[in-house]
């Protein structure tokens, strides 16, 4: 094409001409038409909000793993945002917005509705009992990821889109989910609801933590509820 030349172990744009017509705006120009996003970044006016709309893409991306919602979401915050994202920026601002409406405080953030939907879709599970949602997703949080395996527990998280299943392994499904739904969010409502069960079933409610672990077991063993707790109380 002769784009390019090779001098020594260098290469070099051919002439000034084609260094000044297919400059990085130009390349930053193609590389967004061409991008299987394309729709979403022309629908939200990306390229009119950054200088490097195809980077911003990227730390998206790299937030929500192009889980819809979440991404449409972000592209809307992104829209109405009033700064605008100049090249080595990008970072810098996505995780800025991610954290004002996902993170921090998410339960009062209009946008983080996705998150509460999903919180009720766990905490509220009619195909499994949630102490079992609740123990295998711990066990995925604390090993960083684990082999895909029949248990139902497992399938329900798949289904329910918290997990996503990579090379015959399980992880959480984006940073999203992983900075929201963190092994103290998991720990704090097992635990709650392992003392609201034991409630159920006791005259008494346990007031320390071996007494709940052994009344949790034998709970466990008479409903069978815990197929894979692993000890993971």
């Amino acid at each position: 094409m002769g784009l390019i030349v090779a001098q020594g172990e260098n290469l070099y744009i051919a002439n000034p001409i084609y260094e000044l017509a297919f400059n990085l705006i130009w390349v930053e120009k193609e590389l967004v038409s061409l991008h299987p996003w394309n729709g979403q970044i022309q629908l939200f006016k990306l390229e009119e909000k950054a200088s490097s709309p195809y980077s911003v893409f990227n730390e998206i991306l790299a937030w929500t793993s192009g889980q819809l919602t979440l991404t449409q979401t972000l592209f809307q915050l992104l829209c109405e945002s009033t700064s605008y994202i100049w090249a080595g920026e990008e970072a810098k601002q996505v995780t800025q917005i991610v954290k004002e409406n996902f993170i921090d405080n998410w339960e009062m953030q209009a946008a983080a509705e996705p998150l509460h939907v999903l919180r009720q879709q766990i905490l509220e599970n009619q195909e499994c009992d949630p102490i079992g949602l609740l123990t295998v997703y711990r066990q995925i949080l604390r090993q960083g990821n684990m082999p895909v395996d029949d248990r139902p527990e497992q399938r329900e998280l798949l289904n329910l889109g918290l997990i996503v299943s990579r090379d015959d392994r399980v992880t959480v499904a984006n940073r999203i989910y992983g900075a929201v739904f963190n092994r103290s969010w998991a720990t704090q409502e097992l635990e709650i609801r392992l003392r609201q069960s034991i409630v159920e079933t006791t005259d008494d409610l346990p007031s320390d933590d071996e007494t709940l672990v052994i009344a949790t077991a034998k709970r466990t063993k008479k409903k069978k509820a815990f197929r894979s707790s692993g000890g993971d109380l």
